[in-house]
């Protein structure tokens, strides 16, 4: 299986991590550009992860929107391949859209407008659109081997594959060609050349929001429209890129009955959307401490051992004992289910391969960290 994810990840442009929070998504984007890296490509690992994990699994203090190299040479690499790495800011990325596609008589009515503040930073659907627009960017270059893109949790990970094509479906509408039209005539108040029920429209609006606030919507709407043949464009662009063959997708997840559901329900929504899954990596497996456990008595000569034992003495550390041997069978529970949920896993996602991730005690906050979940994660046994 982790040969068959291997291969799938060598003929990607890009490869798109989905999953929930908190199954170690942002690790496993690390994982994988670092190996397309040590086999010799050049890599781009982004993420729009606002909790700004990556920097910490890439050893970094900091990271923002301008990609930085990471220096594979402590791990002894010294191949042609490059990891390079970058965060989006949503803000930014929408600036840098209207400063490539406006003309330059609307770029300063559009980036001083505080309607436009707004929907660059908090209207839904912006963040995924903005990081959709900056990985097609990337992807146009040539300049990469290959960019591996780190999404948000499963439902924003979900609008990020719709964005595109929503957005598209929004800027065609006839209610928005509506309002623009409301509000283009009520800025130039010259209302006698609407149709009455744009005047009604207008005028209700006016009543709550006030004439100036609906002047300022519609002068942004305005100006902003002639950025939305460009969005038509290039919305469809990323919704292809989405469906190209060099693009491939991974979902993470835990072997926690709940991450799996949101898993398979990510792979069902993947199938409708006609897109490649290259495999689903489940992280924090147990592995079972073995069949037998020791005894109590056996348990407890070895604690009577250790330094200061004799203080307690030997009904406290017989008591110890019996704690230690329930958590051990807790954890050998545990551990059965996680392998019985991946067994389970790899008939409901086949063709694609499952590949399983053990359960580490520690974050990981190096690139020696990294490199050895890595080694893991490809050298790991198959699964099913």
């Amino acid at each position: 299986m982790n040969a068959a994810l291997e291969r799938r990840l060598a003929t990607s442009h890009v490869v798109v991590c989905v999953g929930s929070g908190g199954v170690g998504k942002t690790t496993t984007s690390s994982i994988l550009a670092m190996h397309g890296a040590l086999q010799g490509r050049k890599v781009l690992v982004m993420t729009v992860d606002p909790a700004r994990r990556l920097a910490n699994a890439l050893g970094l203090e900091q990271l923002d929107e301008h990609i930085q190299r990471i220096d594979l040479s402590e791990l002894g690499y010294t191949g042609p391949g490059e990891l390079h790495a970058t965060m989006l800011d949503m803000k930014r990325a929408m600036d840098d859209i209207v400063e490539r596609f406006a003309p330059p008589e609307s770029r300063a009515a559009i980036l001083e407008n505080r309607f436009y503040a707004a929907f660059s930073t908090g209207l839904s659907g912006a963040q995924e659109l903005s990081a959709s627009e900056r990985l097609y960017q990337e992807a146009s270059t040539g300049h990469w081997d290959l960019i591996v893109l780190d999404t948000p949790p499963t439902v924003n990970a979900l609008d990020f594959l719709d964005a595109p094509l929503r957005f598209h479906d929004a800027l065609d509408s006839a209610a928005l060609g509506w309002v623009m039209e409301a509000g283009g005539v009520a800025a130039r108040r010259g209302g006698g050349l609407l149709n009455m029920g744009t005047q009604l429209f207008t005028r209700v609006l006016g009543r709550f929001t006030g004439a100036e606030f609906f002047e300022e919507l519609s002068r942004f709407l305005m100006h902003f429209s002639v950025l939305f043949e460009g969005f038509r464009d290039r919305t469809r662009a990323t919704a292809e890129l989405f469906s190209d063959e060099r693009t491939a997708f991974v979902i993470v997840t835990s072997p926690d009955p709940m991450t799996v559901v949101e898993a398979l329900y990510f792979r069902g929504r993947l199938r409708e959307l006609n897109v490649s899954l290259a495999g689903l990596v489940v992280n924090r497996v147990r592995s079972s401490l073995g069949s037998v456990l020791p005894e109590r008595e056996f348990v407890t000569d070895e604690l009577m051992k250790t330094e200061g034992a004799d203080m307690a003495g030997r009904p406290l550390v017989d008591r110890l004992s019996d704690k230690l041997l329930r958590n051990a069978r807790e954890w050998n529970v545990l551990a059965a289910r996680d392998h019985r949920v991946c067994s389970e896993l790899v008939n409901e996602v086949r063709p694609a391969p499952v590949v399983q991730m053990p359960l580490y005690d520690t974050e990981v906050h190096s690139l020696e960290g990294l490199n050895a979940m890595r080694r893991a994660l490809f050298d790991a046994a198959k699964v099913g």
